[in-house]
């Protein structure tokens, strides 16, 4: 991804989750605000809440995290960090353009912000991603995970560590863990190697693909993502993501509602997250998007009255 990583300012956790929780507890004190999607990775909220920490959320538009309102907020209130995912924002999807990493960045060496980049599924991508990291490396945490781009079980992820917080993660690293598995970082390290995780990812990247142009044939239109394991769809005003949740379960269907990833009470509630690489094969997901379907134009039919 461009950045200049060596042995001195990298460490490994025991994947992205891990490596998260550890930034949290090392770099951050309770009561701490640290500035949020509206929508934003769900284990990110229940991380901070469980450390006490309070999350701003920030608006966002179709060029990701808008930095004016990133601006506003640290000068209305105390913002210790900012986490982002700026390669697309689990649930919406939403990738920040270039323009908007370069007034982020500014933002966050302006107000001298501890910055986490998540890059979620950046590996997925067919154009190679460049980090926000590039663009305020004294400040920002690069986190890559393994576990999405390559195999779920192998909890390996990689940090990029500006030089201030290199001791202090480095403590905290070995407080959390004491030590990271020797097996998974060899075997990681012998699949970037040999080439077997591109290969990977590849097949990976073209089955996201497939299952995308899938759903797109149910809901055209949309931030549709292609290479995205996932998918943000918006519903009729009166219906919210936690009934949709809940009727389509009793359907046999899983989607998550907009209420699992929502932080303040500003964004709306009308959206569910569907997984589009999670059904064994073709035929299941459609069929549980024919249901998903059919569910959403039956409640967004008006009611019929018999007098």
């Amino acid at each position: 991804f461009g950045l200049a990583a060596d042995a001195h300012n990298t460490m490994i956790a025991s994947g992205a989750q891990n490596a998260l929780a550890t930034i949290l507890s090392s770099l951050f004190e309770a009561g701490d605000r640290i500035a949020v999607d509206t929508y934003t990775y769900p284990n990110f909220i229940s991380l901070a809440n469980q450390l006490y920490l309070q999350l701003v959320p920030i608006e966002s538009d179709a060029g990701g995290m808008r930095a004016d309102c990133l601006k506003n907020a640290c000068a209305l209130q105390k913002i210790k960090g900012v986490y982002m995912m700026p390669a697309g924002g689990n649930p919406t999807n939403i990738a920040f353009s270039e323009g908007r990493k370069e007034e982020i960045a500014e933002v966050i060496r302006e107000w001298d912000l501890i910055a986490i980049e998540d890059d979620n599924y950046a590996a997925l991508l067919e154009e190679r991603y460049c980090p926000l990291t590039l663009k305020a490396p004294e400040q920002c945490i690069y986190v890559s995970g393994l576990s999405k781009p390559l195999c779920p079980g192998l909890r390996i992820a990689y940090l990029y560590l500006p030089e201030a917080y290199v001791g202090t993660l480095e403590q905290g690293m070995f407080s959390q863990n004491l030590k990271i598995s020797s097996l998974n970082m060899e075997i990681a390290a012998e699949m970037i190697r040999s080439g077997l995780a591109w290969k990977i990812i590849e097949e990976k990247r073209n089955a996201a693909v497939a299952r995308n142009e899938i759903y797109a044939s149910y809901f055209p239109g949309g931030n549709l993502r292609p290479e995205s394991y996932y998918q943000w769809l918006e519903l009729p005003p009166e219906l919210t993501g936690r009934l949709c949740e809940v009727e389509l379960a009793e359907r046999g269907v899983s989607v998550f509602g907009a209420e699992r990833f929502l932080v303040g009470n500003q964004g709306k509630a009308n959206a569910v997250r569907i997984a589009t690489s999670s059904a064994k094969n073709d035929a299941q997901f459609r069929e549980g998007l024919e249901i998903l379907k059919n569910f959403i134009e039956k409640r967004d039919r008006p009611p019929v009255f018999i007098v």
